[in-house]
């Protein structure tokens, strides 16, 4: 016995294909032909409803196109001008890079250098160089007490040289630029040979107004020790500058922690 069923196009109840009636209504099972037309015909439904679906996708997608191209090629474009920027950039950061390398510079001193207070020089910057007719050694990478700083300095070895001490408050002076009261000859009083109270009791020994970083001719910040003590009030308080506000001072205890540039 086959399981092939027919369904009866009067009733629909299915029968077996052996029968030539059907067992609900008795209407005579339809010829093969007609079997097949109405497979066929659900078959066209099928596609035709598949087809509808094809048509919607299409017109979506058609939609999609017609909108880029109502925008142009400005996405295009945009995503162009992004590219060179950033080539740009970056070979502008390696075009800095190499300078700073070469010249063993920071990085971020140079930048300090094109755009001032945008990139604002770190407190101790590690380059050194000749200023003044004198040379400076590398800031320490450390602060330390005064006793420390002496001995750092009496004890550096740095290019071949071992003949570095800790300079004087008039030296440390050549140091800053960008503010006249205390660069070197400046109205500031303190100096080797002014080292009392009265030498810096007065308004002319700092700079202010928010430029920290800018007075240093290394581009760095931060207190930096002298070796230079005030004399009759007490030999106990050395003087030292503050290149954050391009200040000279005395008076600070020797065992507070600064940073330290030798000189030769």
């Amino acid at each position: 016995m086959s399981d092939e069923k027919w369904k009866c196009p009067k009733c629909g109840a299915e029968n077996d294909s052996e029968n030539a009636f059907c067992g609900e209504c008795g209407t005579k099972k339809p010829e093969r032909n007609m079997i097949i037309g109405q497979a066929v015909a659900k078959q066209e439904k099928k596609n035709e409803a598949s087809g509808e679906e094809k048509t919607q996708a299409d017109a979506a997608a058609e939609k999609i196109k017609k909108e880029k191209k109502k925008r142009g090629c400005f996405g295009c474009f945009g995503k162009l001008i992004i590219i060179l920027l950033a080539i740009a950039v970056l070979g502008f950061a390696g075009f800095v890079g190499v300078v700073a390398i070469a010249n063993g510079i920071s990085v971020k001193v140079v930048l300090f250098q094109l755009y001032g207070e945008f990139f604002p020089a770190p407190k101790a910057v590690y380059i050194k160089g000749h200023v003044h007719g004198q040379d400076w050694s590398y800031p320490s990478d450390y602060k330390m007490d005064w006793n420390e700083a002496v001995k750092y300095c009496d004890n550096l070895t740095e290019d071949g040289h071992s003949d570095w001490r800790l300079p004087t408050i008039s030296e440390l002076r050549h140091l800053i630029k960008e503010c006249p009261k205390t660069m070197s000859g400046g109205t500031c009083r303190v100096s080797d040979k002014c080292l009392e109270s009265s030498c810096y009791s007065n308004n002319d020994c700092y700079c202010s107004g928010g430029r920290s970083g800018i007075y240093s001719e290394f581009g760095e910040r931060g207190y930096f020790w002298s070796s230079s003590t005030t004399r009759s009030d007490d030999t106990d308080l050395p003087c030292i500058v503050d290149f954050s506000e391009g200040g000279v001072y005395c008076g600070y205890g020797k065992s507070n922690n600064f940073y330290v540039r030798c000189v030769r």
